[in-house]
């Protein structure tokens, strides 16, 4: 019986010892993980980015032929064409960053209720001030966040202005387009800022 009790007490303190073990072992792996990155940079920066589009009457327009408008000086120079100069400032920036324009038109009814003439028929184009063309569409479809340039603007730092010019004309069809008689077609632009 003596036998089976030291048997009894060995096997208990094998059992400690190695629960000890056990429980040391994974305490100190969990404690002692380690992991390596590279360095990281975060950086910070001014982005301030307004626009201003002045407010243009274009009264009594009337249709335009494609002849008559082929390059960005006719369209610039005819008087049934309304031009609606927009700048875009930025402010102090100090980082990398783009924009984009957006329009949203109201005045038209939707396509369905025309029967001579369609607001497709009512062309826009967004010029730069170098004269290139950066978008250009109809008022068929959405009215609502037509996005007035292709591809995003660059910002550079510093204080800037971009100046544009949003040429509005109604294309001459050689059809009747009487149902454009009248409309009063007004319009907002939204530029869009974002870190590159």
């Amino acid at each position: 019986m003596e036998n089976n009790k030291n048997g009894n007490i060995v096997l208990t303190v094998l059992g400690v010892a190695t629960l000890l073990v056990a429980i040391a072992g994974a305490s100190f792996a969990y404690f002692t993980a380690t992991a390596t990155t590279t360095d990281q940079a975060v950086s910070t920066g001014v982005l301030k980015v307004s626009a201003t589009a002045g407010a243009v009457q274009g009264a009594n327009i009337k249709p335009v032929k494609a002849t008559d408008i082929e390059n960005i000086e006719e369209k610039k120079s005819n008087p049934d064409v309304v031009k609606i100069p927009i700048a875009v400032n930025t402010t102090d920036t100090t980082i990398d960053a783009t924009f984009d324009m957006y329009m949203t038109a109201t005045g038209l009814a939707d396509s369905g209720s025309y029967t001579e003439g369609v607001p497709e028929d009512i062309k826009w184009e967004l010029i730069g001030s170098d004269d290139s063309t950066l978008g250009s569409g109809t008022f068929g479809g959405s009215t609502t966040d037509l996005k007035l340039n292709t591809a995003p603007v660059s910002i550079t730092s510093g204080t800037t202005t971009y100046d544009y010019t949003l040429l509005v004309y109604i294309l001459d069809t050689e059809a009747v387009q009487d149902d454009l008689q009248g409309l009063t077609l007004s319009a907002t632009v939204r530029v869009d800022a974002k870190q590159a």
